[in-house]
């Protein structure tokens, strides 16, 4: 059996981006720590349209086989970019080219199609957006997922977001849409719950503010290194 969750990790795994990648003038970098062999969070960032890439971090309660079945077939969702794919409005712009739809627009769709029911009381929470990586622009959609952290060039950190719900809960709530704009050297940065909620020996989270502190100490875009070493220093 461990043999076996060891290859389906493997499969997760293999559906994740490219680390420390940059689309023209927007840098990416990422990591990913499971505490089993499987999980059901997941992260990507994809193409669009021409400058206009997708990305989200999602987190499907539970554990496990279940909870990382599920993350599958979001990725699988999000990987299709076919005619009926979620990712696009029916309408086409001026140039006939397809539309990229509003991230409140997506998160609202997959909220339709995953209502839980008696025998799958699952939901996640997620973080879906779209930057613009000749405009740097950026919008978001936030469901129940931490809220990201915003660094300014001159290290000052925001917390962006109020929360939101989940997907998959309720089926009649409005998803909302942040809008920014990302000046030369400001860093966005998501993260699953798993970072806040992991225990020090004497079974302590390690929390947000403890995150957030981290984050400001740090003027560079190699955080994940930094916040990997003060998790494991704390």
């Amino acid at each position: 059996m461990a043999q076996d969750l060891r290859r389906v990790s493997e499969v997760q795994r293999s559906y994740l981006p490219e680390s420390q990648n940059r689309y023209t003038d927007v840098f990416m970098d990422w990591t990913s720590v499971p505490s089993q062999y499987v999980s059901g969070d997941h992260l990507n960032v994809f193409p669009l349209t021409a400058d206009v890439y997708g990305f989200y971090i999602l987190d499907v309660s539970g554990h496990g086989i279940p909870a990382a079945v599920k993350s599958m077939q979001l990725v699988q969702m999000f990987a299709d970019q076919s005619d009926t794919s979620l990712l696009f409005d029916m309408a086409t712009d001026e140039q006939g080219l397809r539309r990229v739809s509003k991230p409140s627009q997506v998160v609202s769709r997959l909220n339709m199609l995953f209502q839980q029911t008696e025998t799958d009381l699952s939901y996640f929470t997620m973080i879906y957006g779209v930057v613009n990586t000749a405009t740097r622009e950026v919008s978001l959609c936030q469901a129940g997922h931490p809220s990201p952290f915003l660094q300014r060039a001159d290290g000052s950190v925001e917390t962006l977001g109020g929360g939101g719900y989940p997907v998959g809960l309720f089926d009649e709530v409005e998803y909302e849409d942040i809008e920014l704009t990302l000046a030369p050297h400001d860093a966005l940065l998501l993260y699953s719950d798993g970072v806040t909620e992991v225990l020090s020996p004497a079974l302590e989270t390690f929390g947000e503010n403890r995150l957030l502190g981290s984050v400001a100490r740090h003027k560079s875009f190699d955080q994940r290194r930094y916040l990997l070493e003060d998790i494991q220093g704390d």
